[in-house]
């Protein structure tokens, strides 16, 4: 501890080489345990002898020998050196300078050791001074040593050449020798990379330095690693007088879209030693890939996965299929950025091209393997699922990797050449039954395509996804489908279709599991309306199972008058749904409707009457405001003030769950006050 504390010179306790906090934390508690017990041995010792001469009575305040004595433990923990030892020791490192020499030992290298076990878990400024400070050569140096400072100098944003005004001259005289010794150590770096005297440990000790940083959960710790590798990758031309800014033969197009990463695209690949590193980088990069916010940069990685990975054992393809894969289904918001269609990346085409290739080599190679190959451990097999085609192939992979692939197909073919409709063909074969997916360790049938890819694949605009989606959907997926937002009129109106088919097949079965028929009449005439065709025998079965208009007497009898439009489904009649009173508890009736200690496993579905005359009420109400009719204390305003008191309540989580499991009720209800709370004057 006291030669870390000399080579850092840092003198605190517990060492700043310890970067974890538990282990800090458990060294200061074991710290005052051990010099606690320590100073009651002290003292009883002392009060021994004593007993002998003086007969005095020791106490911490007249103790001689606190302050001179500790135990003799030379296997047990470091322990937390007294003031005046820690002063002795700092005046011994400033005038023998103790620290640099233990620094320049390389056998054992106490150096490489300390930034070994730090790793990349924090900065390490104390090496930044030990290289400032060092004198003569760099050789002496271990790599991560000249790294760190690379990185600190990178982090250090003001500039070194320029002579303020008032500046001393002796601060300039710093600043220049400062850049100088910046620049004979990136010298110093270049030429253990790219020199020729370039070996692969060295060469793997540089990269691996920066590269751990790129997964780093700090967002300036990746920034400073990507600035660090661009340093000495991109600068290589340098040194030795050569110089770089010759045009080269061929450009990389890649490069050119991404022009801040060509030290990653363009200058790596072309390093000596290139294949001794393209394992150590893939790996880096497929876990960066988890940990990057930046769009730009993970699209330089992916590119660089497809083009440059090493994929000769099937572990390290499988890894990088699956690390892929959970990029793409996992992290949504990142791929909506990606290939948003608004968003005119120049980049997203390149992405999903090079996506493309890495699960289509995938494929074929998954393809390829012989039924019955062993490719997983069984605690890897849960999530595996086997596939077997019509034309007898059969593969074994994780099911985000199926899903991956599909979700690139919804996203459509990218310009220029690809492997898009290759992939398409393997998944979605034109004319021909999908393939099976069997559990790979309990050999039950999978679902291959959950609900949720279902929809993605119906909002795509390729039409072979759109039609594998709508087969063999039961009546309740259609009528959730058709009630989604961002589906393009094709494939509403293949849905439409289907609607009408299963009304022809089963009209019972689908009038069961509709709600909101009036609702549900509204949204087929909208689609219409946005050019949709189909859906017309579902329209028809929708306004025939709806009762008739209210007969003259009764609208006399109505305080006002609401009529229907021409073409719009008519209102149930009254005496089918109860009226809501003004003196109703519409507190207990929204209570009623959303249970609040209902069991999820088991919901209970509310009177049917209930909700039909709430949408009722409001709806009526609505149509007043709109005619300009607004009443005081109507159904709409008494049951937002009932549903505000019951947020503002202890139950409010509750009844938010209770209306979120019960969305088809509840998103109707909440659509009417939103429309009542748009038109009514605020007072």
């Amino acid at each position: 501890m006291l030669m870390e504390m000399v080579m850092t010179n840092n003198y605190s306790y517990p060492p700043c080489t310890v970067a974890d906090e538990e282990t800090k934390t458990e060294m200061i508690n074991r710290e005052l345990q051990v010099s606690q017990r320590e100073k009651q041995e002290i003292l009883a010792f002392e009060s021994h002898l004593a007993a002998a001469s003086t007969k005095q009575t020791i106490t911490e305040s007249n103790s001689l020998l606190l302050s001179q004595l500790t135990s003799l433990d030379p296997q047990g923990p470091p322990r937390r050196p007294p003031p005046l030892v820690q002063e002795q020791v700092k005046t011994l490192n400033q005038s023998l300078r103790l620290g640099h020499l233990l620094c320049r030992s390389r056998s054992p290298d106490f150096l490489l050791n300390i930034i070994q076990r730090q790793a990349s878990s924090q900065s390490m400024p104390w090496l930044a001074d030990l290289v400032q400070s060092s004198e003569g050569s760099l050789d002496v140096l271990p790599v991560q040593c000249l790294c760190e400072f690379l990185l600190h100098d990178a982090a250090d944003n003001s500039p070194v050449d320029d002579d303020e005004e008032g500046e001393s001259k002796e601060l300039r005289a710093k600043k220049r020798q400062r850049q100088q010794k910046q620049r004979q150590l990136l010298g110093r770096l270049q030429d253990l990379l790219l020199g020729p005297k370039a070996d692969e440990q060295t060469t793997c000790e540089v990269l691996d330095y920066f590269l751990r940083r790129l997964s780093s959960s700090q967002v300036a710790s990746r920034v400073l690693a990507m600035k660090g590798l661009s340093l000495v990758l991109s600068e290589g031309g340098l040194r030795d007088g050569e110089e770089r800014d010759q045009p080269m033969e061929e450009d990389s197009t890649d490069a050119e879209l991404l022009p801040g990463y060509q030290w990653l695209l363009q200058d790596l690949p072309k390093l000596p030693l290139f294949d001794s590193v393209r394992g150590m980088t893939a790996s880096a990069l497929q876990q960066a890939i988890h940990m990057e916010t930046d769009p730009q940069t993970i699209s330089a990685y992916l590119i660089y996965l497809s083009q440059h990975a090493p994929v000769e054992e099937q572990a390290l393809h499988n890894d990088l299929a699956l690390d892929v894969a959970r990029l793409i289904v996992e992290r949504s918001t990142i791929m909506n950025c990606l290939f948003c269609k608004h968003s005119c990346r120049p980049e997203s085409d390149a992405v999903l091209s090079a996506l493309i290739t890495i699960f289509s080599s995938y494929i074929r190679r998954m393809r390829k393997t012989k039924e019955g190959e062993d490719l997983y451990s069984w605690s890897e097999s849960q999530d595996q699922v086997f596939l077997r085609w019509t034309t007898g192939e059969t593969a074994t992979m994780h099911i985000l990797v199926v899903h991956a692939m599909v979700i690139l197909l919804t996203l459509g073919p990218p310009k220029g050449e690809s492997d898009f409709y290759n992939l398409l063909d393997i998944w979605f074969p034109d004319k021909k039954p999908l393939p099976t997916a069997f559990l790979v360790d309990t050999s039950e049938e999978a679902l291959l395509l959950p609900d949720w890819l279902k929809l993605r694949m119906i909002r795509s605009e390729v039409s072979r996804l759109v039609d594998a989606a709508l087969q063999d959907l039961e009546p309740q997926q259609l009528l959730l489908f058709v009630q989604s937002f961002g589906i393009p009129v094709s494939s509403m109106s293949k849905l439409l279709q289907y609607l009408d088919q299963a009304v022809s097949h089963d009209p019972q079965t689908l009038e069961q599991n509709i709600m909101d028929k009036n609702y549900m009449a509204h949204l087929v005439e909208v689609q219409h309306e946005r050019g949709a065709t189909g859906g017309h025998t579902f329209h028809t079965l929708l306004s025939a199972s709806l009762p008739p208009r209210r007969d003259s007497a009764e609208l006399n009898r109505a305080a006002v008058t609401v009529e229907t439009p021409p073409g719009a489904v008519k209102m149930r009649a009254a005496n089918q749904v109860p009226g809501i009173g003004p003196d109703d508890d519409l507190a207990g009736m929204l209570l009623q409707l959303f249970p609040l200690n209902a069991d999820p496993r088991w919901p209970s579905s509310p009177p049917r009457q209930l909700p039909l005359a709430l949408q009722q009420a409001l709806a009526q109400e609505v149509a007043r405001v709109r005619q300009g009719h607004a009443q005081t204390g109507g159904v709409a305003a008494r049951l937002l003030q009932a549903l505000s008191a019951l947020l503002n309540s202890a139950h409010g989580c509750a009844l938010v769950m209770a209306m979120h499991r019960s969305h088809a009720l509840s998103c109707p209800l909440l659509r009417q006050l939103h429309h009542y709370q748009r038109r009514v004057p605020r007072t």
